[in-house]
């Protein structure tokens, strides 16, 4: 087991076993992301509702952004740093009109890709990756329509 972790981890890849609990999971490099869902949790909310409300609503940057550059027929989709997902949601329903889509949302931290991994679980096509900021996993097909980022680069 020990040869394939290190074959993954020289391509970014880290190989994890599947977490359903995010009290298992540290929290360290999530951010203030595990604080606005205990918050979002306590109002009854869901996570990115409250963040939207209280940080502003993902569209209006996504239709100046990201839409444009869009194909009609976009099949695959990266967010690096997708945090709950807020921006990720929205992308999601603009490609998925299109049987194939698949949206790929890679971050460094184990707590969010856990907590995707939960979010998004009713959608097959939703694939949350743990990365190491280094390497853009391989793609089925080797090719992606737009790759994404907000707030992540500094």
């Amino acid at each position: 087991m020990s040869l394939i972790k290190n074959i993954l981890a020289k391509f970014g890849y880290q190989l994890v076993r599947k977490q359903k609990s995010l009290e298992t999971v540290s929290k360290n490099r999530a951010e203030n992301f595990p604080r606005w869902l205990k918050e979002a949790e306590a109002l009854g909310e869901d996570v990115n509702d409250y963040i939207n409300r209280n940080v502003g609503n993902p569209l209006e940057l996504l239709q100046k952004v990201v839409f444009p550059y869009l194909p009609a027929e976009a099949s695959a989709v990266i967010e690096v740093g997708p945090g709950t997902g807020r921006f990720s949601r929205a992308i999601m329903d603009r490609i998925k009109a299109n049987p194939h889509w698949k949206l790929y949302l890679l971050d460094h931290s184990q707590w969010i890709i856990t907590f995707l991994t939960v979010y998004f679980e009713e959608y097959d096509n939703v694939y949350p990756i743990l990365n190491d900021g280094l390497h853009v996993p391989v793609i089925d097909d080797n090719s992606t329509d737009l790759i994404f980022s907000n707030g992540v680069f500094y």
